[in-house]
């Protein structure tokens, strides 16, 4: 049995109390809020005007979302792609970006196989079955 001491259990409270009290400082409107119903509610469905506006009200109250458009509908309205994670993440995420666009596309070497970044070996396609080095 593990045995905490009363100094213990205390800092453990406060860092409870403060952590709620952080999140709960942060105001996250509901989608009832936004809309006057629930997600799913029977005879209730929200319009694209509406989500596009709840969207923009949830990114300007959480610094935990960015909204990035990523083209138009055939309607010709903006399509919005929400990208949510913690705040270091959102600052890193050019860089993450050109880490899954080497993933994605890859870039040829030397020796003329694919690879998906400049330190992993060489790895032969199908069409070429010629010798590589790694490293080339």
């Amino acid at each position: 049995m593990i045995g905490f001491s009363r100094r213990h259990v205390t800092a453990a409270t406060i860092a409870v109390v403060l952590t709620a009290s952080t999140l709960s400082a942060q105001k996250i409107t509901s989608p009832k809020e936004q809309f006057g119903f629930n997600i799913g509610d029977d005879y209730k469905l929200a319009n694209y005007t509406q989500f596009d506006s709840y969207w923009h009200t949830l990114a300007k109250e959480s610094n935990r979302m960015k909204l990035v458009p990523i083209g138009k509908s055939a309607e010709g309205r903006t399509q919005l792609m929400a990208i949510i994670s913690s705040p270091a993440n959102l600052a890193k995420l050019d860089r993450y970006k050109s880490i899954s666009g080497t993933l994605a596309h890859g870039t040829r070497r030397r020796c003329g196989y694919w690879t998906t970044a400049s330190f992993s070996p060489c790895i032969p396609i199908p069409t070429e079955w010629s010798s590589c080095r790694t490293g080339t």
